[in-house]
């Protein structure tokens, strides 16, 4: 008998343990344990009843928040079986599949050199963050100009400044991009100061200017530098309007005529109709040689972005340019 109860006593005491006190300390709802992963005291209605609430609060979900959206599968570029290998001569240079950034060719792409007129697109990226007014007219000053160079301009013109800006990437004149970045109202020194601040946050480690027009033989970076800064050119809609212009003309506010070609001769000379030229810059020094970046897009909307550094002639940019990316079009294919 007294076993007995002993037995009830504690099976009373377990009841109210497991059953009454977590029940009271909730008040009257049932308590659900989780221990690794498995649930522990939880009924079908219980079940059923944290459904209920979850279908419930979803269907007030806005209808454009999607609980797994469908992600973008990109197509990877992959090389072709017994594809020939290509030279560029003595140029540095590489191809890059601008939407996957794999490096479809390479050539001491990660060595340093003068890149010239080039660095007028980290100029253009630079001068967009000051929220320009296209509109506004800036009258030409002594300090604007720069000897040695076609000028197009003069002192005292009046020239609104989405002309100035078209000037610096499409005939790559120094005098107007010398007058773009005085117009931003801080020096020149500064100016630089930001670009290449601009270049550190883009990752561009080995990539430095000492002024905004590619003159001195101190603007440096490498070819796969170079790529990343025509692709974040490229990305900006206006730029890309402004380097597929091969002709440009405008009027200054005095009413003289001024008229220009772009220096990317691909622009009108290229070879292939299934390729289409999205934009690019020239770049000359003797120190630099003949440079050119560009991007390009296929029939299937595959789009490459190109460099090459050290050209010895003025078509040996185009010409490997144009050499090198029929070849990564012709030995890869996108899956």
């Amino acid at each position: 008998m007294r076993n007995f109860l002993t037995i009830f006593i504690i099976a009373v005491f377990v009841v109210f343990v497991l059953i009454v006190l977590p029940t009271s300390l909730t008040g009257g709802k049932n308590v659900v344990a989780v221990e690794k992963g498995r649930v522990l005291g939880a009924s079908e209605a219980m079940a059923d009843e944290h459904l209920e609430k979850f279908f419930k609060n979803y269907s007030s979900l806005p209808k454009n928040l999607e609980i797994n959206p469908e992600k973008k599968i990109l197509k990877v570029p992959y090389k072709k079986d017994n594809c020939e290998d290509i030279d560029i001569g003595g140029m540095l240079g590489i191809v890059v599949d601008m939407e996957t950034n794999k490096i479809l060719f390479e050539k001491k792409a990660d060595i340093q050199a003068s890149i010239a007129s080039i660095t007028k697109l980290m100029t253009a990226l630079t001068f967009l963050e000051f929220d320009p007014s296209w509109n506004s007219f800036v009258e030409i000053k002594r300090e604007d100009l720069v000897d040695g160079a076609q000028i197009y301009i003069s002192q005292g013109d009046k020239i609104e400044i989405k002309d100035l800006f078209n000037l610096s990437l499409i005939a790559s004149a120094n005098s107007a991009t010398k007058a773009l970045v005085h117009s931003t109202g801080i020096s020149e020194f500064e100016f630089v100061k930001r670009m290449n601040q601009k270049a550190e946050s883009m990752g561009l480690l080995k990539t430095e200017f000492v002024d905004p027009i590619g003159f001195s033989y101190m603007n440096l970076s490498t070819p796969k530098d170079i790529s990343v800064m025509l692709k974040e050119a490229l990305q900006n809609d206006f730029i890309v309007e402004v380097m597929q212009k091969s002709i440009y003309s405008f009027k200054t506010r005095e009413g003289r005529l001024v008229s220009v070609k772009s220096t990317n001769k691909l622009l009108g000379d290229y070879l292939n109709d299934e390729i289409d030229v999205l934009g690019g810059k020239t770049g000359y020094t003797s120190s630099a040689g003949y440079c050119f970046t560009g991007g390009f897009e296929n029939q299937d909307g595959h789009k490459l972005l190109s460099v090459v550094l050290g050209g010895t002639s003025y078509d040996s940019r185009f010409f490997y340019t144009d050499k090198i990316v029929k070849w990564a079009y012709k030995s890869y294919k996108w899956r």
